[in-house]
């Protein structure tokens, strides 16, 4: 049986540890991937499909096939390819343990070209994802809502980025209905790159959408929402788009 100071101790360790994730920063992500190949899309388009490079993904990874092969959507984005759309598509039928390894790549295996270019096993998935919201990039920017899956705060007037790609909602109401708030950490993102997760891909949800690991936000304020009316209390950080990230990559894309 532990003794008192070993039980101290483990109080301790334990609410530090409640702190550390407590205290999570958004940050810049400095080792996300987040290369856009908008300037060199026919070469990018070469490089990542046409070459056989998105086939020999899908062979290595059987949670992309299984997403890839769900992909039953003839509608084609204006300037893309059935690619661009089969993409979209499987990101937004992949399971979760597909969708959580992939986006732990894009997570940590940019930062510079050597580790993109020996350790990122989903560069083609990449690309088209990044790709079609190029082409569907909104006229105007839309504020968009995302509940976090984990705790996170955020330093006011800072430069954030998300850093993966991350599903959102059009629609605030629509958020709070599907999810208890209470305690909870919510994003109210000015966005603009983003895509539609709706009919484009000929699914009937026309609230989702898909945020990129690129884009750059300034951290505007971070307030505490008491609900009376739902007797919750939650956390409302605001990012305001600052820059669709570095633009100048058909080093990367077309080599």
């Amino acid at each position: 049986m532990w003794d008192r100071g070993n039980l101290l101790l483990a109080v301790i360790l334990l609410t530090t540890l409640q702190q550390n994730v407590a205290e999570k920063l958004l940050d810049m992500s400095p080792d996300a991937v987040d290369y856009i190949c908008s300037k060199c899309r026919q070469d990018a388009i070469e490089k990542f499909v046409n070459s056989g490079l998105l086939n020999n993904e899908l062979s290595l990874s059987l949670g992309f096939q299984k997403a890839w092969n769900k992909s039953q959507c003839t509608k084609q984005i204006k300037g893309g390819i059935k690619e661009h759309t089969a993409a979209l598509l499987a990101y937004a039928n992949g399971d979760r343990g597909f969708i959580t390894e992939f986006n732990s790549e894009v997570e940590t295996k940019g930062g510079n070209t050597t580790r993109y270019d020996n350790d990122f096993n989903y560069k083609a998935f990449h690309f088209l994802l990044m790709d079609y919201m190029m082409l569907q990039k909104p006229q105007t920017c839309q504020a968009v809502y995302l509940l976090l899956d984990t705790k996170q705060t955020a330093k006011i007037k800072s430069t954030v980025r998300l850093g993966r790609f991350t599903t959102a909602v059009l629609n605030f109401d629509s958020l709070k209905q599907l999810h208890d708030f209470d305690s909870e950490v919510i994003l109210n993102i000015t966005s603009c790159l983003f895509a539609k997760l709706g009919d484009n891909i000929c699914k009937v949800n026309k609230e989702d959408v898909l945020l990129s690991p690129s884009e750059e936000f300034i951290v505007e304020n971070s307030v505490t929402v008491v609900d009376t009316e739902d007797d919750v209390t939650y956390t409302m950080i605001t990012l305001n788009h600052v820059s669709l990230g570095d633009l100048n990559n058909c080093h990367i894309c077309s080599r």
